[in-house]
């Protein structure tokens, strides 16, 4: 596989295809976020590793937050993305879909990230 490009040739797709396929996708990663949470997570607190990462780098020296924890792993995530994508090949390990399965978890988890901080604000009103 010496760097033939893979990539397809680009064709159009219908909305209900589209939509078919973004539902499998959300489904997907939905059962993905729930065993993740269950392997990594906490029932109490569903943001605690984002948490205890930002502690634990603090303590270290390198003030972080829950946010800016999410925020490397989604630049980490988008940068081997990229490389990927430019190798124009297929990958040995993880797909590309995993990788775009895995940012949209991140972006849902983000939202989970902005409401637990608005509420920390909202303490301190």
């Amino acid at each position: 596989m010496g760097g033939e490009n893979l990539l397809p040739h680009w064709q159009g797709i219908t909305r209900d295809e589209a939509v078919k396929i973004i539902k499998m996708h959300i489904e997907k990663i939905m059962n993905l976020l729930d065993k993740k949470g269950a392997d990594y997570g906490d029932e109490e607190n569903y943001i605690q590793n984002f948490i205890q990462v930002a502690q634990l780098k603090t303590i270290l020296g390198f003030p972080e937050t829950p946010y800016s924890i999410w925020l490397t792993h989604v630049l980490t995530k988008l940068q081997r993305l990229s490389n990927l994508i430019k190798k124009a090949r297929k990958p040995r390990n993880e797909a590309m879909t995993d990788s775009a399965d895995d940012l949209t978890g991140y972006s849902l988890l983000l939202l989970v990230i902005l409401e637990a901080m608005d509420r920390e604000l909202q303490k301190m009103e």
